[in-house]
């Protein structure tokens, strides 16, 4: 989310709205749950990178820029 704050220039949100758009915006209706990056092993941490900028590429494309 941070990359994306900063890629469109906008403001972060605190955790508490962020966390609460996370799970409005869930398509499964399931637990959002917050884990610290330094509980995850190297490989889950880029796993989940690849997974935001493939997501990032994708909105982009949408947005047409």
């Amino acid at each position: 989310m941070a990359e994306w704050l900063l890629e469109l220039d906008l403001p972060a949100p605190s955790l508490e709205v962020a966390l609460d758009a996370a799970r409005r915006a869930s398509p499964f209706d399931r637990d959002i749950e917050v884990v610290d990056a330094e509980d995850l092993s190297a490989e889950e941490l880029e796993r989940v990178r690849a997974e935001q900028l493939e997501t990032f590429a994708r909105l982009r494309a949408e947005v047409g820029e």
